[in-house]
């Protein structure tokens, strides 16, 4: 199985760039251009604090498009992405609808997702992507005792009704309006739902939620005939999910998948995956394996948007140790959308269009990926809360260093297959003060690569791998010079 995340203003804000016309056609073609693909389940996210489908209870992109003062000041979003929805809205145009259609059509289970925390814009006096609830709602925010600093600090606390019942409200009627074949709750934006301090208290009321979400969806199922399944995205740290409030392990029996993924500043590549599934053993619940847009190394450095040899890489590594699906999260098309410049693009990033046939036509099944070059990058966990983000880059090293033991996920590798370690380090060095050993065995020098510098700007060091290729490779680096080992990668590559 592979999943495809659609996010909430994604095909409105390229396509109004683009100025391509606001009709049927242009949104079946969209859906019709993944025919063939492994794609096997394509989710809708309707919403952040502004909806994009048709709502009586969340503001619309189409009414925001009219809004001429927000908070007591003057605005004008006539010319943005709003105006798309707005002209989708005259048009008597469901996009959902469209979409689920032809989703129907060439045999692709159609997903709605609901961001239930979402707060993109909300650190702004005013942003099209922020709802006029926010500020309408301040009493309650989860910063509502003290001033809203922090990026999460205008996110709503669950554990008011009010909170929960409108939500509640809104998912019912995206219930009424579409018929699904799953809900997806995305618990990663954003992964904060009470006051600091108050996510054990919440945890019962967290439960009871998402009790009454399966009340809804076993109500509906009904309605349509068929069973919608229940699906959570989830940090990849368990302890996390029990630190925010969400304790899955008291819902098994209601819920269907569980989706492990990064919030948003990385790919995870060495995500808990036998953990989980020792925990959920004895369940139906299916594991996805989440990757995200970047592949940022830690929070020290850039942006990096995901290679495709990387993103097969953790598809890879995500089938090979336990998980039942690949989840896609970012991997629409049209790169320059907000936050993401062209200065990030380049010629195989996964937001390249040029790539988009060989990633699906590839990414979902081991049997493709196996044929694939791919990369192993190692970067960091994103997601945890209440700690500093640990990541092991970049790593200081002088003439009185040890060595380092870094662990690289691979799963499984092909018999006609090379192995290579690149080490990328802030300056030139002699190659032979560098002392590598994988899985125990010594690595030979294998001489310089050079990375797209919008990967890797520092010089690579390469290493043969030739003994010892296990699913897991725990390399030992020491470096006896002063430098920083700043970006590590191990590529596994298809011999002719």
């Amino acid at each position: 199985m592979l999943f495809y995340n659609e996010d909430w203003i994604h095909f409105v804000q390229t396509r109004y760039r683009a100025g391509v016309p606001a009709s049927k056609e242009a949104l079946r073609e969209y859906i019709y251009s993944l025919k063939g693909t492994q794609i096997t389940d394509f989710v809708m996210n309707v919403n952040g604090t502004v909806s994009t489908a048709p709502s009586d209870i969340f503001e619309t992109f189409a009414d925001r498009y009219l809004l001429k003062e927000e908070n007591g000041d003057k605005v004008d979003y006539s010319d943005s992405f709003a105006k798309y929805a707005y002209e989708l809205r005259e048009n008597g145009i469901d996009m959902y609808r469209e979409w689920i259609s032809a989703l129907n059509e060439i045999g692709i289970n159609p997903w709605i997702s609901i961001r239930m925390n979402d707060c993109h814009g909300s650190q702004f006096p005013h942003d099209i992507r922020k709802s006029k609830a926010v500020e309408e709602m301040a009493d309650m925010h989860l910063a509502h005792y003290r001033e809203r600093e922090l990026y999460f600090d205008k996110c709503l606390d669950y554990s008011r009704s009010e909170v929960r019942q409108r939500m509640l409200g809104y998912i019912e009627e995206m219930l009424s309006r579409y018929d699904i074949y799953g809900l997806e709750l995305d618990m990663m934006r954003n992964m904060h739902y009470f006051s600091c301090g108050f996510e054990k208290q919440g945890e019962k009321i967290m439960s009871e939620f998402i009790n009454s979400v399966h009340d809804l969806l076993c109500k509906y199922g009904e309605k349509y005939g068929h069973k919608i399944k229940l699906s959570l995205l989830m940090p990849p740290p368990p302890e996390t999910a029990m630190e925010i409030g969400v304790n899955v392990f008291d819902l098994t029996d209601k819920i269907d998948c569980i989706v492990l993924i990064g919030r948003w500043q990385t790919t995870n590549t060495n995500m808990p995956i036998e953990l989980w599934k020792q925990l959920l053993k004895g369940t139906d619940i299916k594991l996805g394996g989440g990757q995200q847009l970047f592949c940022r190394l830690s929070m020290m450095y850039k942006n990096v948007i995901t290679s495709v040899k990387a993103a097969f890489g953790q598809a890879m590594v995500n089938l090979s140790r336990g998980c039942d699906f690949v989840y896609l999260y970012n991997y629409m098309d049209e790169g320059e959308l907000e936050g993401i410049g062209k200065e990030l693009m380049y010629k195989d990033c996964i937001r390249n269009d040029e790539n988009r046939p060989l990633i699906f036509n590839n990414i979902g099944k081991k049997e493709t990926l196996i044929k694939q070059n791919r990369a192993h990058v190692v970067t960091f966990c994103d997601s945890e809360v209440y700690r500093k983000n640990s990541a092991i880059l970049p790593f200081e090293y002088n003439e009185n260093s040890t060595y380092i033991p870094i662990k690289i996920a691979v799963g499984e590798i092909p018999e006609k297959a090379e192995a290579k370690l690149l080490l990328g380090i802030n300056r030139e060095i002699n190659p032979d003060s560098i002392k590598v050993y994988a899985n125990s065995a010594e690595c030979t020098y294998a001489g310089r690569i050079v990375l797209d510098p919008c990967i890797c700007e520092a010089s690579c060091y390469a290493f043969t791998v030739s003994k010892n290729l296990f699913e897991t490779i725990i390399t030992e680096v020491k470096i006896s010079e002063e430098c920083l080992l700043e970006y590590v990668q191990l590529d596994v590559n298809i011999k002719e």
